[in-house]
Parts: structure tokens; C-alpha cells; sequence
């Protein structure tokens, strides 16, 4: 390739080459010095085709004097720019030649110089093991010549080789070194630049702790020098930790700073980057919609950029979006794109990325054989390029696809292995995947001793490693293994666990799957009503966040709940809509299996629906017969108008009974509507309060932390700093304080947009109520295991069964409970002696009416706030533990939507005893 000079560097030419002979009275003017300083310019700019002009300038004007050295020096520059530029057979040639003539001269700095660039293009063609060689030839070359700078330069890349093939020890032990150079040397740039790669090094082996010290420092550096390009991708590095650690909060803060100064500085590659961090925080809380606008708007900078490979990147993760919400035709297209880019790249490892992810969609499709084939690809191509990392993560795909074809024994050795390689690398995080992977074979194999075993050792290393995420799927698969035993208290114990922090990190997938689980110990407990209750909040979640594949197994478990209860229109009814997900799924219909359950249900259905017409005739009988006795009153009354008189009495009272029971049914639907459009506005409002909140709650407390950072300064001992900081700490503990008092009302609210159809169910009043003790007590302990309650049950067998919304109902007792629960705790933490937590909950039958009495020996409400319980927002808890909306909405259900009564008395300090009075209308 011929480069031709831009105009301007051809007058600065012609000045040079004019200036060859030009002497003054000061001495000659060197055109040679001139050239390298204008090559040192334009490789600053990175304008490597006029880089290349000038050095071929330099090398004739080197030739010319017959000046081998000046010579080598323009060769070099040459090899460095045509590098640069991709044009890599003539960079070679470029590279060897100036090799050459160093070596006439004998400059063997010059040659440790020169191995030094080559090793850099070598090390940017993704040739590791020629750079790797390349590095070492020139590292006691620069050694011996006395050139730190370079030495130190060299001894880091080498690092980075051994880093980029997995060897983290061995990197860590040269970027350590190189680290320890720079500091010698005083260069701050590459002190921060050493700083970054040893926390790399930390990160990758799972020292999380240990790799943000290392990145905080190479930010103060680099905010001390002013490199605002070095500071972006500190902040960006420690977002990806905090990200791991599953502290979504910080990371987005992180990450969001790293790109306003990469939007400030204009660099598109970088900001597209960030915006891809961004996306993927948005994807892990399951913003799905919103983490799809980032990676689009990344894809879009990319696209601008003609970013082959982070295009292909970007397919990558919008496919894995798709993936996650079930569109796997959708995934598969972005998948194809990045694999058809990588393969038209050249890059291996890319190529192996991409079809690990088609082998991901065809794994869920269930197409094992295509899957396998993706899987094995991968593995071979990391075996090639000596990524030990990516092998572990290939091997641990291919046993999951052997698992999920039931060949448990292949699957379990392919598990091994990763755990070996990974514990050879010291990646704990890998070693826990493999672990607990394990953990689930042996499962499988109902082993569950093992099983168990091999979660709690995943779980204890992914707690090490503050892995919130890695925590909750440990506790998930340990809430199973107890599950599969029939133990369902130690399932439930496990699974609020892991709900718990699934809740921490905004992870709504994760959340889904703990509300299944739960939902599932509750059918195994045929405690159908709870099981249905949670099985609505997954559904509701499921459906927000568009995960079609938790949707259609969420449907399938109800349509078992429904079945199991005797409820073959609800079973019917849940199928029909598994089957409807799943054609959006699969874009197949399983007809046989549908009219196999239709034909299963038909018989039943037509029984339930001649019962329905029988009532029908049933009610017109009444009203013909109502209309024949009105006939034949009347004519009664004109003949005897003393019986007229008593009959007409007992029909007007009749007539206003038949009215009361309309207007109760008229305000019953009033309440519904009413509830649904609280519930819609309800929802709509907590959303979009939610995320600013989130933001006041997690700044207020890292605030609390950096004031208690700010203390060890000296700068700050003096008494008038330490009031100021007193005084900030307080004000920040205040502002925390309100802060999760306002995400309790939020968290409160989003809980009433669930309250079920609203339709009045004959429901076993007694075993209703039973069921929901149990589900508030054991709720309470996952929280607080250190307060055991007597619970008194009393129960009247004459109850028998009652109509009520039992979503509603069941609302209510939880909400009355869980006051109970937190008074008695209040008072247990707040007296001396000994204290005995006990409530009383009892039902009895009162004419035409059924009360619940739930009675508690906690600490009880003053007789001064007696009349303002059951107004909304009031509470009688201290700020920042109640929400005031619980015992509101109670009275809202039980008074307006079921037409009784809630009442209380309470004496403070001893107690308070709520009763629920419910009209008697079931059998």
C-alpha cells in the first residue's frame, strides 16, 4: 500500500529536505529530529497512516547517510502504525527488518525495545503463546539496558498473556512486579494502570473485597493526575464488582457515573460500553423492557462505530433477554447475528460465546442433541486458545444437558471436572456453580444427605464471597432437597430465606421461583387456599416481567392446586392458559393432551353446570311461586281482613329481608369494583415511587458509611469538625429512618394490588383460619426465629362453613397477626423478666353470625389512639416499621366487602383482642 502525505506534511517535507544543508551561526539543523518529532505527534494522535509517511521519510533520509540505527528507529515506527492500521504482513516484514538492523548495530536495547512492540502486535492478533515468547526475549534485553519504563511495561503485559490463558497466580505474581516498577519510577499513569490489573486478578479469582481496594486506589490516582478516561473505567470496574456481589444499587450509581464522563469526554466505544453495564443490572432485576432500551442504544453507538465485535456483543445480550423472557425465536435471531459477525472476525473465543447461547436456547427448547453439539464446540474452542475458565463453563453446560436428558452419572463427571479446574484457578464463584450443580445430581438420585452436603458447601462460599444472587439459588435448592422429604417446615425456612434476599436485589425471576416454591410445600401440606394465594403473586410478577417459561409453569402448578381442591373449572381453566403460554412458547399446540384434561373435566363440568340450571329452575319456582301467593294474599285479604292484615305484615317483612340482601350484594359489588380500581391505582403509584425511594434508602446508608470514613480523617479531629459530623450523622440516620418507613407504605400497597377475583367461596371457616395461623407463624420465624409463640387454638365445630372472599379473609388474619407477632416482640425486647409470647385465636357461632377472635399479650394500644386504628396511615409503631395501611384495608374488607364487623379492645401494656363478626351464609 502506497500512503501519499496530507498538504500540509509536504510543505513540512519540502522544509526538511531544504533545510539539509541549511547552517547557521548556531550549528546544522537536523531534519532527522524534526521527523521523530513529528512521528512521536502523530503517534500520540493516533494518526498512524501519516505515522507511517514520516517514518518512511526518516528510514530514506537514514539510507541516504547509510545510518543503520536512524534507520532501524523509522522501522520500527513503521511496524508500530502498520500494526496499528490491521495491515499485518507488512507490519511483520517491518517488525524483522528493524529486528535485523538493530542487531547489525548491536543495540540490544534497541532490540529489547523492538521485541517489545512486536510482542504488543503479536499480543493484538490474539497470538498469546508468540507474544508470550516474544515478551521474554525482550525482558532481560530492557533489563540490561537500564530502560525501567519499558521493563516494567513488559513484565505487565506478560501478566496480561498469562491472565488472558487463565493462569491468575501466575499473573498476579508480574503485575505485582510491574506494579512494584512503576512505583519506583513515580509514574502515576501506569501505577494506577498496575493497581487495575492486580485487582482484575482478585475479582477473577473471587476476592471481591480485595479486587475494589485495588480499583479505589487506581481511582485516586488516576482523579489525582486528571485521567478522566482512567477514572470511567475504574468506576466501571467497580460496578462489575458490585454487580457480582449482587449490590444492584451501587453497581447502577457506579456505572452511571462511569458514563456521564464518557459522554462528558465523547468517546462512543466507552459509552456504549457503559450503557451495556447498564442494561445488564436492568436485565438481573428483570426491567427487562428497560434493559432492552440500553442494549439497543449501545447496539445503535456500535453500529455508528461499524464495532464488529462489540456489535456482536450487543446481539448477545438483547438475545439473552429474549431468552430469559421465553421469546427463544427472537433469541436465536440475535444469537445468529453474533455468530455470523464472529465468524466473519475470525474470533474464537466470540464464535465459542455465540454458540454457547444457541446451545442455551436449545437446551430450553428441549433439543438436547443440537444443544450438545453447540456445548462440545465450545469446549473445543476454549481447549484451543487455553481459556481454562470458559472450559469449566462449557463443561458445566454439557452436564446440564445430560442431566436434563435423566443420564445423571455423565452429567456428574462433567461437573467434577469444572470443579477441579475451577479450584486449580482459585475461582471460588465457578467452584460454587460446579458444587452446587453437584448438589443436584445427588438430589436427583434422592440422595439427599449428599445433596444437602454439596448446597450448604456452595452456599458457605458464595456467603464468603457476599454473592447474594449465588446465596439465594443455594438456599433455593436446599428449600428442595427438604422438599422432596416431605420436611416442608425446614423447606419453607429455607425458601423465605431466599426469598428474602431475592427481595434485596430487585431480582423479580428470583422472586417468582421462591413464591412457586412456597406455593408447592402448601399444596404437599393440601393447604390449597395459601397455596393458590402465593401462586397469584408469582403469576402476577411472572406476567409484569414477561417471563413466559415461570408463566407456563406457574399455570401448570395451579391447574394441580385446582385439582387437588376438587375445582376441575379452575384446573380446567389454568390449563387452558398453560397451553396458551406455552404456544407462544413453542408455536405448536399439544391438542391431544388438551382434550385428553377437556375430556377429563367434561363430566365433571356438566354435573356442576346441571347443578347451576337446577338452582336456577330452583330461584324461578320461588319467584312463580312468590307471584301465585302474592295472587291468591291478595284475594286472602279482600275476603279476611284480619288474616289480610297479618299476612301482609309477614310479607313486608319478607319483602325488606329480600331488600337487605340486595343492598348487601349491590355494596359487595360496589366493594369489588372499588377494590380493583384501588388496587390498579395502587400498583401504579407504589411502581413508580419505588425506584427513586430505592435510591434515597441505599444512598442514605452509604452516606452513614463515608461519614464514618470521614471521622479517621485528621483533617477533621478538631471539635467543631466532630459536631458537624455528629450532626450529619444524625440528620442521615433521620433521613434513612423515613426512608424505609415510606418503602414500608410502598411495600404495603404493592401487597393490596393482589386481592384475588373477589368472588364469595364456600370456605371450612375453621380450617381457613388454621391454615392462615400457620402461614403467618411460620412467616414470622423466618425472620425472627428467637420468639416462639403458644398459639391457644379454640375452635366451635358449629361453624361450619362460611361464604367470604378467602383471598381477602386471609389478608386480614395475616395483617391482624402480624401485628400481634411484632407487639409481643416489642414487648419481649423491651422488659427485663421473663416473657411468655401467647396468642389466642378462636371462632365461634353466634346465631346468624360467626366471629374470629385473635387475641395477643403483646404490648397493646393506648386508650388515647383507641379511635384513630382503623384510619389510614395511622400506626401505632414506631417510624420506619409500619406502614398504617394494614388494619385500614382489614376494616375496608371485612366491613364493606363482607358486611360485618371488626372490633377491638386493648389495654396498654397487656395486650389487645381484635374480633372479626362475619354474616353466616354458607352451609
Amino acid at each position: 500500500m502506497t500512503y501519499m502525505p496530507h498538504t500540509t506534511h509536504v510543505y513540512l517535507l519540502l522544509f526538511l529536505l531544504s533545510s539539509m544543508t541549511a547552517v547557521t551561526s548556531v550549528g546544522q539543523v537536523y531534519p532527522d529530529s524534526l521527523l521523530y518529532e513529528q512521528i512521536s505527534a502523530f503517534e500520540s494522535e493516533k494518526e498512524y497512516d501519516s505515522v507511517v509517511v514520516y517514518a518512511d521519510s526518516l528510514i530514506r533520509y537514514a539510507q541516504e547517510r547509510n545510518n543503520v540505527y536512524m534507520e532501524a528507529n523509522g522501522l520500527l515506527s513503521k511496524a508500530r502504525a502498520l500494526g496499528r492500521l490491521h495491515q499485518d504482513e507488512e507490519a511483520s516484514l517491518a517488525f524483522e527488518n528493524a529486528l535485523s538492523s538493530y542487531t547489525e548495530v548491536a543495540d540490544s536495547l534497541g532490540i529489547g525495545r523492538a521485541l517489545f512492540a512486536k510482542g504488543n502486535f503479536l499480543f493484538n492478533n490474539e497470538e498469546f503463546d508468540e507474544a508470550y515468547s516474544t515478551y521474554t526475549q525482550a525482558k532481560p534485553l530492557l533489563e540490561k539496558g537500564n530502560d525501567s519504563s519499558n521493563l516494567a511495561k513488559v513484565i505487565s503485559q506478560i501478566g496480561t498473556v498469562l491472565d488472558y490463558q487463565g493462569d491468575f497466580a501466575g499473573a498476579m505474581v508480574y503485575y505485582k512486579e510491574a506494579y512494584a516498577l512503576f512505583e519506583s519510577l513515580s509514574d502515576s499513569l501506569w501505577m494506577a494502570n498496575g493497581l487495575n490489573n492486580i485487582g482484575i486478578m482478585h475479582d477473577f479469582q473471587g476476592n471481591y473485597d480485595e479486587a475494589i481496594s485495588y480499583y479505589q486506589q487506581a481511582l485516586v490516582l488516576r482523579e489525582e493526575i486528571g485521567d478522566r478516561v482512567g477514572v470511567a473505567a475504574s468506576l466501571n470496574n467497580i460496578g462489575i464488582v458490585n454487580r457480582i456481589q449482587g449490590n444492584h444499587a451501587l453497581a447502577l450509581d457506579y456505572y452511571q457515573r462511569a458514563l456521564t464522563i464518557r459522554e462528558e469526554i465523547g468517546h462512543k466505544r466507552d459509552i456504549a460500553t457503559s450503557l451495556n453495564n447498564i442494561g445488564v443490572i436492568m436485565e438481573l432485576e428483570g426491567r427487562y423492557e428497560e434493559a432492552l432500551e440500553y442494549h439497543e442504544r449501545s447496539l445503535a453507538l456500535k453500529e455508528e462505530l461499524g464495532n464488529k465485535r462489540g456489535i456482536a456483543s450487543s446481539a448477545l445480550n438483547i438475545g439473552k433477554i429474549h431468552l430469559n423472557q421465553g421469546h427463544y425465536d427472537e433469541a436465536l435471531a440475535y444469537f445468529d447475528r453474533a455468530l455470523a459477525l464472529d465468524e466473519e472476525l475470525g474470533d474464537k473465543n466470540g464464535i465459542a460465546n455465540s454458540q454457547n447461547a444457541i446451545g442455551s436456547v436449545q437446551l430450553k427448547k428441549g433439543n438436547y442433541d443440537v444443544a450438545l453439539t453447540h456445548f462440545f464446540n465450545v469446549l473445543a474452542v476454549k481447549e484451543e486458545v487455553n481459556d481454562p475458565k470458559g472450559k469449566a463453563s462449557a463443561l458445566i453446560n454439557i452436564g446440564s444437558v445430560y442431566e436434563n436428558q435423566g443420564l445423571l452419572d455423565d452429567a456428574l463427571s462433567f461437573y467434577k471436572e469444572a470443579r477441579e479446574i475451577n479450584e486449580g484457578l482459585e475461582n471460588k464463584s465457578g467452584v460454587a456453580t460446579a458444587i452446587n450443580n453437584i448438589g443436584d445430581i445427588y438430589a436427583q438420585k434422592e440422595e439427599y444427605a449428599e445433596a444437602i452436603s454439596h448446597y450448604l458447601e456452595s452456599l458457605n462460599i458464595r456467603e464468603a464471597l457476599n454473592n447474594k444472587m449465588g446465596m439465594a439459588s443455594s438456599l433455593g435448592h436446599l428449600g428442595e432437597a427438604y422438599l422432596k422429604q416431605n420436611e416442608y417446615q425446614e423447606a419453607l425456612r429455607y425458601f423465605f430465606q431466599a426469598l428474602q434476599l431475592d427481595r434485596e436485589l430487585g431480582n423479580k425471576a428470583g422472586i417468582v421461583s421462591r413464591y412457586s416454591s412456597i406455593s408447592s410445600v402448601y399444596l404437599e401440606l393440601e393447604r390449597f387456599d395459601e397455596a393458590l394465594f402465593i401462586s397469584e403473586d408469582a403469576l402476577f410478577l411472572a406476567d409484569s416481567i414477561g417471563a413466559l417459561t415461570q408463566l407456563s409453569d406457574i399455570h401448570e402448578q395451579r391447574t394441580a392446586i385446582f385439582e387437588r381442591k376438587g375445582d376441575y373449572r379452575g384446573a380446567l381453566s389454568s390449563y387452558r392458559a398453560h397451553e396458551t403460554v406455552e404456544d407462544s412458547l413453542f408455536s405448536s399446540e399439544s391438542q391431544s393432551v388438551m382434550a385428553e384434561l377437556q375430556e377429563r373435566y367434561r363430566t365433571i363440568e356438566q354435573q356442576q353446570q346441571i347443578q347451576i340450571l337446577e338452582g336456577q329452575r330452583e330461584i324461578q319456582h320461588l319467584w312463580q311461586g312468590g307471584l301465585i301467593s302474592g295472587i291468591i294474599l291478595i284475594s286472602v285479604i279482600a275476603f279476611l281482613g284480619y288474616n289480610g292484615y297479618r299476612n301482609k305484615k309477614d310479607a313486608l317483612a319478607q319483602l325488606e329481608e329480600t331488600h337487605a340482601r340486595l343492598k348487601m350484594t349491590q355494596d359487595k359489588l360496589i366493594h369489588q369494583e372499588k377494590m380493583a380500581s384501588l388496587g390498579q391505582l395502587t400498583a401504579g403509584i407504589a411502581h413508580e415511587i419505588k425506584n427513586p425511594l430505592n435510591f434515597v434508602n441505599n444512598f442514605s446508608q452509604l452516606n452513614k458509611e463515608l461519614i464514618e470514613e470521614l471521622k479517621e480523617i485528621p483533617a477533621f479531629g478538631d471539635e467543631e469538625a466532630k459536631q458537624l459530623i455528629e450532626d450529619l450523622k444524625r440528620n442521615e440516620t433521620i433521613v434513612h429512618e423515613h426512608g424505609c418507613r415510606a418503602d414500608r407504605i410502598v411495600r404495603s400497597m404493592m401487597q393490596h394490588t393482589h386481592a384475588g377475583n373477589g368472588e364469595l367461596n364456600a370456605v371450612n371457616l375453621n380450617r381457613f383460619v388454621d391454615e392462615y395461623v400457620n402461614l403467618a407463624y411460620h412467616g414470622m420465624l423466618a425472620a425472627h426465629t428467637s420468639l416462639k409463640v403458644d398459639i391457644d387454638r379454640q375452635f366451635d365445630e358449629r361453624v361450619g362453613v362460611v361464604d367470604l372472599v378467602p383471598q381477602e379473609i386471609g389478608q386480614v388474619l395475616i395483617n391482624l397477626m402480624n401485628n400481634a407477632f411484632e407487639s409481643m416482640l416489642d414487648k419481649k425486647s423491651s422488659i427485663n423478666g421473663s416473657f411468655n409470647p401467647r396468642l389466642s385465636v378462636a371462632t365461634r357461632r353466634v346465631e346468624n353470625t360467626v366471629e374470629i377472635q385473635i387475641a395477643d399479650n403483646g404490648m397493646g394500644i393506648s386508650g388515647e389512639v383507641h379511635d384513630k386504628v382503623f384510619e389510614p396511615f395511622f400506626t401505632t409503631k414506631p417510624p420506619g416499621s409500619g406502614t398504617g395501611l394494614g388494619l385500614s384495608m382489614s376494616y375496608e374488607i371485612i366491613v364493606k366487602g363482607h358486611g360485618g364487623q371488626l372490633e377491638f379492645e386493648s389495654k396498654e401494656g397487656e395486650g389487645a383482642d381484635f374480633l372479626i363478626s362475619l354474616p353466616k351464609q354458607g352451609g
